[in-house]
């Protein structure tokens, strides 16, 4: 999709202003019709633009508001066609990721993990926890309701091995490197 450079400016005739007087302060033709002076700053303000659409497209879902409303506005409609279950349950409710059932008290709820998390397998569970007295289980740091997505990454997609061979490798440099400078400062 070519974009002509008014789609993409406010005011063309203030951009063209400002290229006229910035072409007159470096030493260039005033007299150069505008359209001449903005051909080289259109070709680069499409190719910005063109960019920042491919980022805006590739951003996560994760912070996605359309996503978010629509299965917020789904997770209500669940909500609210499920009957609560026994007299002392957490309300059920929607993390901005999944939408958690009522759930009785002292036990806990499980779901598929969100497919557009990168890293996360949607083949494993996510869980969250209804304590005793019907509250969803709040973290200690933040004192929010928390939702465990930590079981959501696949072990073998753990980078823990890579880190352990990158640790090792730095040790025997590390130990090599003394070991040549205690020869050095021997024989100096």
């Amino acid at each position: 999709m070519e974009l002509s450079f008014c789609e993409l400016t406010v005011s063309c005739r203030n951009v063209c202003a400002a290229l006229l007087s910035l072409s007159r302060y470096i030493g260039g033709r005033a007299g150069t019709p505008c359209h001449h002076q903005l051909a080289p700053l259109q070709q680069r303000l499409a190719l910005v633009v063109r960019q920042r659409a491919r980022r805006t497209e590739r951003r996560s879902a994760m912070d996605d508001p359309e996503r978010i409303a629509r299965d917020a506005a789904a997770c209500q409609l669940e909500i609210n066609g499920t009957a609560p279950p026994a007299p002392l349950y957490c309300e059920g409710t929607f993390d901005s990721w999944l939408c958690w059932p009522p759930t009785p008290a002292n036990t806990t709820a499980y779901r598929a993990c969100p497919d557009f998390v990168p890293g996360f397998s949607p083949d494993l569970l996510a869980h969250k926890e209804c304590t005793a007295n019907g509250t969803w289980w709040q973290h200690p740091q933040t004192g929010r309701p928390w939702s465990n997505y930590t079981t959501c990454v696949k072990p073998e997609d753990d980078v823990s091995d890579i880190i352990a061979v990158y640790e090792a490798g730095y040790s025997v440099s590390l130990v090599a490197l003394l070991l040549s400078l205690a020869i050095l400062l021997y024989f100096k």
